[in-house]
């Protein structure tokens, strides 16, 4: 696979009607690898423009992204219950299911780090997790910004008022 180079999106609905976009890409033996991105982005931002999913096309393995409900090419519902890191944990397991993996590694960054702590706490079927870009929210539960702040920021006229880490998201 050559960095930038995306296959078709292939898609599945999760049980409360979400429709997710997810990605094979690259083919090989062995336990698969799952990839999750992080928070606004999607597989191919994270994953395949920057080189990364070429370079684990290179161990031979066969590849997997998903792009998480409201990011990529996933369904974005407006109602906040269709949202949360169980939900996205969930999705990544009926994906796993529906593929019918009997074991697989799983990487996850930021958002998906998150998503990929909680998968493999919960399916036994991860032989081996990588999580990165994540800080220390993972162990004191305590979480960087306030959702509500956020959101604000997000529905926001103007970047006026919002601080730094409000005004980055946005963009």
């Amino acid at each position: 696979m050559e960095a930038d180079a995306m296959p078709p999106a292939q898609r599945f609905t999760a049980p409360d009607g979400v429709s997710l976009a997810w990605y094979e890409l690259a083919e090989g033996d062995g336990p698969p690898i799952v990839l999750q991105h992080g928070f606004s982005s999607s597989t191919y931002h994270e994953w395949v423009e920057c080189g990364i999913a070429a370079a684990l096309a290179g161990l031979g393995r066969r590849l997997i992204g998903l792009d998480a409900r409201g990011h990529g090419r996933s369904d974005t519902p407006h109602d906040t219950r269709f949202y949360g890191g169980d939900l996205m944990a969930r999705d990544m397991m009926e994906l796993v299911t529906g593929l019918g993996l009997q074991s697989y590694d799983l990487a996850g960054y930021s958002m998906g780090g998150g998503i990929a702590a909680s998968v493999a706490a919960q399916d036994s079927r991860v032989r081996r997790v990588v999580i990165s870009g994540i800080g220390e929210a993972i162990v004191t539960g305590k979480r960087p910004f306030r959702t509500a702040a956020l959101a604000a920021a997000f529905r926001a006229d103007s970047e006026d008022g919002l601080n730094d880490m409000e005004r980055n998201m946005r963009r």
